[in-house]
């Protein structure tokens, strides 16, 4: 039953962050929570809720200011969107590079990345309902 308390653990993060904001506490509990679980299961079935939940510690670290966690974070993310083949990966992929890059004054490289990103990604074949990360 570890692997049913996953969406939850999401669920909980996301809500926390909508009413307390990115960097209440509860969210970064919540979202390291929920990557231990589906960690520690290791199934095909939790694949969305892990890159939902790096996602969400990513986001956490990014507005913390904490540019080494994030970029751990970000390492790990891109590993699992690589792993489970979600769409518009490479999209994803370029808009946390570029993020990361801007955030810490690396603005050429900023802007590289997310320019590839914003012409990587399609509204049409890359949903939200297919592949929502805890950010959007």
């Amino acid at each position: 039953m570890r692997w049913a308390q996953s969406p939850i653990r999401v669920c909980r993060a996301v809500t926390a962050s909508s009413t307390s904001g990115w960097a209440a506490p509860e969210v970064v509990d919540e979202f390291s929570r929920c990557v231990e679980l589906c960690r520690d299961v290791d199934d095909s079935g939790t694949a969305a809720d892990l890159v939902r939940a790096l996602s969400g510690l990513w986001s956490y670290w990014i507005s913390e200011g904490d540019f080494e966690r994030c970029q751990v974070v970000s390492r790990q993310l891109i590993a699992q969107l690589d792993r489970a083949g979600a769409g518009g990966r490479v999209a994803t992929v370029q808009s946390i590079r570029g993020t990361e890059a801007f955030w810490t004054g690396r603005l050429v490289e900023a802007r590289t990345a997310l320019l590839q990103a914003a012409e990587l990604y399609d509204d049409d074949r890359f949903r939200s309902t297919e592949w929502g990360l805890a950010h959007d």
